[in-house]
């Protein structure tokens, strides 16, 4: 073989010099990261994939992006992959580890009709899941979130993301974002800039906004007395979108917050310091 041709053939293997890294370096579930990738060409659309994430990407030069690990992410190897899009095999990968990680349990004493759910109420339940499901699938939309995530209010973090919460002695799932406790009235702000995608009252979140921030990235805001903003309305990053209250099935006026990214459920304290 020509030398020169078997030059050509590795550099379009490796994927015209095409790179990906990703911060921190360790992770578990629950975990945000950031992918830097560089070499982009302009003009090529490129499809950024890991685990349930398939984010579409576009550019030149380099560009970041925020992938998650799912709380319920098995332990172990995985890896992120770049696709440049309607290819079937990858531009280039890179290997992550996912470390155990041990999050604390909560046991708590509820009355019973926090407990167990009427049959009507199970029902509405499900139905504001499945429509919560379809928002969180992954957005196609171009980043809107700039800098930094925010914390929307300032207060104690009565139940961090993660714990393992036990009703009365009986197991429930994961706590999937992080309960700030407030004054009833205390503004909330946007974590970022984003869209309005929901707003209105959930069974379980009661008044409820939910941002778009794009790239499959949503933000959730839940037991709020009173709304500031409305579906479909752009916000900045420390705009007033609510304010605490006590509605939805909560014990005291709290915020419930939440974050996931490309449909993964991540810690927000940890997106918080990662772009900071």
């Amino acid at each position: 073989m020509n030398p020169f041709i078997g030059i050509v053939m590795l550099v379009m293997l490796q994927g015209h010099g095409v790179s990906m890294t990703e911060a921190p370096s360790r992770l578990h579930p629950g975990s945000p990261f950031m992918v830097t990738v560089s070499g982009l060409v302009s003009g090529t659309s490129y499809d950024v994939r890991f685990d349930k994430a398939d984010v579409p990407l576009k550019g030149s030069g380099s560009v970041r992006l925020l992938l998650g690990v799912d709380l319920a992410h098995p332990d172990g190897n995985d890896r992120i992959r770049l696709y440049e899009s309607g290819t079937a095999s990858p531009i280039t990968s890179v290997a992550v580890t996912i470390r155990r990680h041990v999050y604390p349990s909560q046991y708590l004493k509820l009355p019973e009709n926090f407990v167990e759910l009427t049959p009507a109420e199970l029902k509405r339940a499900i139905k504001e899941e499945k429509e919560l499901d379809g928002i969180f699938a992954n957005d196609k939309t171009n980043p809107l979130w700039r800098g930094d995530f925010i914390l929307p209010v300032r207060g104690i973090i009565t139940t961090p993301f993660g714990v393992r919460r036990f009703f009365n002695g009986e197991p429930r799932a994961s706590h999937t974002g992080i309960d700030i406790a407030g004054k009833p009235g205390t503004p909330v702000a946007a974590t970022n800039d984003g869209i309005v995608c929901f707003e209105g009252n959930l069974f379980f979140g009661g008044n409820s906004i939910l941002i778009n921030h794009g790239q499959g990235i949503y933000s959730m805001y839940f037991h709020l007395g009173k709304y500031a903003v409305k579906n479909r309305e752009y916000v900045k990053k420390g705009q007033t979108v609510g304010y605490i209250g006590e509605t939805g099935r909560v014990t005291g006026p709290s915020l419930h917050f939440g974050v996931r990214i490309a449909d993964s459920k991540v810690d927000p304290e940890l997106l918080f310091s990662l772009t900071r």
